[in-house]
């Protein structure tokens, strides 16, 4: 009678918690058949003999050669014989026919019960258990089938009641009842019980293979992979065709990352005892991690054929998927997960991975809520959670993800560190961010993420040199980081080193050709160099990434923009400095001869075309201000005032880099122009009351600051407390005047 054995589960090399009813063995002495494992009821070899041993002798003298059809004998041997070739609905039919002719048989009830089991109607064969216990008390068989029976039914607790019954009342014969009780105590993740009880089965038994076997699972379950090692070798020391030992080799080579060795032995668990879903599945992680994913995706695709119920199955093949890039073939192996056990939380926690990979972060989110609320010690949920914030925006959800994460790791986990380290560049905290990277260094001096990292927070704070010595550390421990040369290429532009930043974004490229933002700032290095053909091609790529993606569509217009007036301007025009329009009125035959439209006079399309380089150099010291480049973007927009006036965003913008400087007149200057253009703009009466502040104009800055606050309430919580403040201010230097 082959029985299932205790499935082995386990993803890449780490196991997750066993699988309950994969086991179970029927009652009875330990026996090898066909080279796979089976456990034999006492009476499966004679049943008609058996159950006849305990018939009155009379009966038994009324046998003849040829039994009559309805005879005792003639049921019995109909039911040993239906048995044997899997028809148990037939053989339980001659048991009930032969407990009608004798029904207080214990014999008959306890073959029919074992008959029973084996076609996995386990609540009948306790009905049966129970029938045989009533009429003997003391029988070892009967227990130890109804222990087993509850097993199955997933009711451990009563079936440790009922083998442990069997053992005390046959304490010599007991190895099954050991081995049926210690799988009890392996599928309740009590390891150290389950092997005492494995030990047992083997003192009793030595060839007890299947004890071999479990034991060797249970010491895998503690760590102890050389003494599990050891269990497993042992049973195939016994007998080289036992399939389940070159499993459990298999897996212990898996979780050593010994993938060749690994392999060798999942063949031969195949070869020894032929297709078996599970063989397939460890194989099948083995050359996954390998670096042969094809083929164990082929393995995984046989397994699932084998037995399309494989939970661990569908589930391994939906994380190998998911690294091959195919999610939606991952999403729907993890929702063939779900189907079959909905409270899987390794597949929730796996769908939302691969939901945010696919973009569907709000759904992701509600995955890892599941996940966290079900699990208080969901680490990975949590830190999943957090870069799913962080990738919506909300940055401070990030942060109480990533700390709740640190928090449960003691503070030592080295992703949830630089995570919340960007998570806090975000909102402008840089000192929690800088003191997050170097307790991350700290921790691991050859983490190159915290490197790179760290470079991010000191660009941020405008330490451009510290910025460039961080990211050539991260690039000696990772030199194949594309980020860390984008960042790189990213502060060379900042520092005005085009060129630099070309080779860098180039190497990014190189590495990663799917970021839209790699293209994009080698595109505006390009733009800098006024080449625009480079960079109009690099805008392109980058739309062609993210065809939404504004940012982009922005900076393509303005390169465009600028190669169509490159293309009007002859050299001799580039090199005309910039005029007033009146000059470029007397000039327009030598620079804008081209640009001046039928019927403009030469002054209104001096007019227009100065409007149009006003803007242009406007939109270029946005970007300059957006990239950092303060020297860079006041140059362009002294320019643009100088060629036309402009708007007052354009004075409003010099008036924040002036403040940046210092440079508190100039900065109250410009914001006061500004401010004659457009008096509605709560933000520029804010710079300008800030401005008055540093030069001592306190009166002016409180005025300014009741004005902004009268055109936009919503700056009522800082605009309040540093009116409060300058109340209190002007009253004691009043008082003391």
């Amino acid at each position: 009678m082959k029985a299932k054995k205790p499935r082995s589960v386990c993803a890449k090399a780490g196991d997750l918690p066993l699988g309950e009813g994969q086991l179970l063995s029927a009652p009875g002495s330990v026996k090898r058949e066909s080279g796979a494992v089976a456990l034999s009821c006492r009476f499966q070899s004679n049943d008609s003999g058996s159950a006849l041993a305990g018939m009155p002798e009379a009966i038994q003298q009324e046998q003849v050669v040829e039994p009559a059809l309805d005879s005792l004998e003639y049921q019995l041997s109909l039911a040993t014989t239906c048995k044997q070739e899997g028809r148990y609905e037939e053989a339980i039919a001659a048991y009930a026919k032969a407990l009608e002719l004798h029904p207080d048989s214990v014999e008959i009830l306890l073959a029919c019960a074992h008959t029973k089991f084996m076609r996995a109607d386990y609540s009948a064969a306790i009905e049966n258990y129970n029938a045989v216990i009533l009429l003997d008390s003391h029988n070892a068989d009967a227990y130890e089938g109804r222990g087993v029976s509850y097993s199955a039914l997933h009711n451990h607790r009563v079936a440790r009641r009922d083998l442990s019954t069997a053992i005390r009342l046959r304490p010599v014969h007991a190895d099954s009842a050991y081995y049926n009780r210690g799988l009890c105590y392996l599928f309740e993740a009590r390891y150290l019980r389950a092997i005492r009880d494995f030990d047992q089965a083997i003192e009793q038994n030595s060839e007890c293979l299947p004890a071999y076997y479990a034991r060797g699972l249970s010491l895998s379950q503690l760590g102890q992979l050389d003494a599990a090692f050891g269990s497993f070798e042992s049973s195939v020391r016994i007998d080289v065709g036992f399939a389940e030992g070159h499993d459990g080799l298999g897996l212990i080579f898996l979780k050593k990352g010994q993938y060749r060795k690994a392999i060798e032995s999942f063949t031969k668990a195949i070869e020894f005892g032929g297709p078996h879903a599970d063989y397939y599945h460890g194989r099948g992680l083995a050359f996954s991690e390998s670096g042969e994913p094809r083929r164990g995706l082929t393995d995984f695709n046989t397994a699932l054929t084998l037995d399309p119920t494989f939970q661990l199955a569908s589930l391994s093949r939906g994380l190998l998927l998911h690294r091959l890039g195919r999610d939606k073939e991952a999403l729907d192996d993890l929702d063939q997960v779900l189907r079959l056990e909905p409270t899987s939380l390794i597949a929730h926690l796996q769908r939302g991975i691969v939901l945010r990979r696919l973009g569907r972060l709000q759904d992701s989110i509600s995955e890892m809520n599941l996940v966290i609320e079900r699990d208080s010690n969901a680490d990975l949920a949590l830190s999943v959670r957090g870069l799913d914030w962080s990738d919506i925006g909300q940055f401070r959800q990030a942060i109480k993800d990533f700390s709740a994460c640190l928090e449960r790791r003691g503070g030592e986990c080295l992703d949830c560190l630089v995570c919340r380290a960007h998570a806090f560049m975000q909102i402008g905290d840089l000192p929690s961010a800088l003191n997050d990277v170097d307790r991350a260094i700290q921790i691991n001096p050859r983490h190159a993420e915290a490197f790179l990292c760290k470079a991010l927070v000191c660009d941020g704070r405008g330490d451009c040199i510290s910025a460039l010595r961080n990211l050539s550390v991260a690039l000696e421990l990772d030199p194949d980081n594309a980020w860390a040369y984008n960042a790189r290429g990213v502060v060379h532009l900042r520092l005005g080193h085009e060129k630099s930043a070309i080779r860098n974004f180039d190497e990014a490229i190189r590495l990663n050709s799917n970021r839209a933002y790699f293209f994009l700032n080698r595109g505006l290095a390009y733009y800098r160099l006024n080449d625009q053909a480079r960079a109009i091609a690099d805008f392109e790529t980058a739309l062609q990434i993210e065809p939404l993606n504004a940012e982009v569509h922005y900076d393509l217009g303005q390169a465009i923009r600028r190669s169509e007036q490159n293309l009007r301007l002859n050299s001799a025009e580039q090199a005309l400095p910039i005029l007033s329009p009146a000059k470029i009125a007397n000039h327009h035959d030598l620079r804008f001869g081209d640009r001046i439209t039928a019927g403009e006079t030469p002054l209104d399309g001096a007019r227009r075309i100065a409007g149009d380089d006003c803007r242009a150099h406007y939109s270029r010291a946005l970007e300059y201000f957006r990239l950092g480049s303060n020297m860079s973007a006041m140059k362009e927009l002294d320019t643009a005032i100088q060629v036309e006036t402009p708007g007052a965003d354009a004075y409003h913008l010099r008036g924040l880099l002036h403040a940046q400087r210092g440079e508190d007149k100039q900065a109250a200057e410009d914001f006061s122009q500004s401010l004659l253009l457009n008096p509605a703009n709560a933000s520029t009466y804010c710079g300008r009351a800030a401005a008055f502040e540093a030069l001592h104009l306190y009166e002016l800055a409180f005025k300014d600051y009741q004005s902004a606050l009268r055109l936009d309430p919503d700056l009522a919580v800082t605009t309040n407390e540093k009116i409060e403040k300058l109340c209190a201010f002007i009253k004691s230097e009043l008082e003391a005047t």
